[in-house]
Parts: C-alpha cells; sequence; structure tokens
C-alpha cells in the first residue's frame, strides 16, 4: 500500500522558543499564501478543537463552518491548502480526507516526523524536503500489510511485534514509526496499538525512544 501524496506538502516542527513561533508563523503563512496562489483556492484551518494563537487567526482570517473546521465535524474536500494545527491522530486523518491538493501540518504532540517523510513534506523551519530512512521502506510495507485489520487479530499482532523487533535491531524505531503509518491511511486504533507494541518492545530491550 502506497503512502498518500499530495500536490504540496509541508510541515512545521514543534517550536521550542517564542522566536521559533514567530519564525513558523512567518514560514507557514508564506507557505499557505504561495499554495493559495498555486491552487486559486481559500485556505482551510482545521484545529482539534476550536481555539487557536492570534498569530494562526491572523494567516485567514478563517471563519467556523467555511474555511475553519475542528475534528469532530470536518470540512468538504477542498482544493485549497488545509493547514492542521497542532493534530491529534484523528484530526490528521480527517486532514488527508479533506486535502485535496496541499496540506500543511503544524506539529505539537502526537509528532508527525515519520508522516512528513511519508509524503515528502517540506519543513518549513529548515527549507529542506523530509525524506523516511531508506532502510525502513521495506519493513514499513510489511507492517502496513499486517495491520489490514488493525492489528486486532493475532496474525496481525504478531507480524506487527515480528517486524516492529526487526525495526529495532536496525536502531530504526526513532522514526517516528506510528505517524509514517498515519500516512498510508491506517486508522487511529491501529496507531495506538503499535504504539502499544513498541513499548512493550522497548521496555523489553531496554530501548530509550
Amino acid at each position: 500500500m502506497s503512502a498518500l501524496q499530495f500536490e504540496a506538502a509541508s510541515w512545521l516542527p514543534c517550536p521550542n522558543s517564542p522566536e521559533e513561533h514567530q519564525a513558523g508563523v512567518d514560514a507557514v503563512t508564506r507557505w499557505v499564501r504561495q499554495q493559495e496562489r498555486r491552487t486559486g483556492a481559500r485556505s482551510v484551518l482545521l484545529t482539534d478543537t476550536f481555539g487557536v494563537d492570534d498569530e494562526i487567526s491572523a494567516i485567514g482570517p478563517y471563519q467556523r463552518g467555511s474555511t475553519y473546521f475542528s475534528a469532530r465535524n470536518g470540512g468538504p474536500a477542498t482544493r485549497g491548502p488545509v493547514l492542521v494545527y497542532r493534530p491529534t491522530r484523528r484530526l490528521l486523518k480527517v486532514a488527508q480526507g479533506m486535502a485535496l491538493s496541499a496540506i500543511c501540518v503544524w506539529e505539537l504532540v502526537p509528532p508527525v516526523l515519520g508522516w512528513a517523510g511519508q509524503v515528502h513534506a517540506l519543513n518549513l523551519s529548515t527549507g529542506q524536503t523530509t525524506v523516511p530512512h531508506p532502510a525502513l521502506a521495506d519493513h514499513l510495507d510489511r507492517l502496513v500489510w499486517a495491520g489490514n485489520n488493525g492489528y486486532h487479530d493475532k496474525p496481525g499482532r504478531r507480524d506487527a511485534r515480528r517486524i516492529l523487533g526487526e525495526i529495532a535491531d536496525q536502531g530504526l524505531l526513532d522514526q517516528d514509526i506510528s505517524s509514517a503509518l498515519a500516512a498510508h491511511g491506517l486508522s487511529t486504533s491501529a496507531l495506538d496499538n503499535v504504539d502499544k507494541f513498541i513499548t512493550s518492545l522497548s521496555t523489553r530491550k531496554g530501548l530509550v525512544i
């Protein structure tokens, strides 16, 4: 199963200071404006709950029900860029269903490094395209295949644990496996199960992730 692909994708890592926050707002604003011009369509803001920092609101302004949506109800698919503000896993899944062309993810918790690598998103803090570790591809393909039932059945759990063990043996558990799987359309419950497997594996092997 191939990862979802967009005409344009970007992400902003969680800022570590007020200065990084403001620089991030400026970078997001430039990217969103560029994509609005490219697509000829207004941007849409998506948040987990209504309410954002004033700087983000200034990018719009966004209006509830037309250009501003929450995870609870989502919104229609849109040609314009979708700005996903500090998404939960559920929100990221909703956003991927809405974005027909362009998507920008402002990271907080959980991280989205794995997702960014799978969709080759532009890192707005560095200006570089994010790419996954080359050794991860085969493992991830098999992990996606094993998760066709969300890792709820016995074979899925067995295979996931084996594949994650192989990933751990290669020192790749720091590649944000869960959000990488999100780019392949797996359910949030599947990602939660993977997190549990990784936690169990890390505890057993004494790994720090």
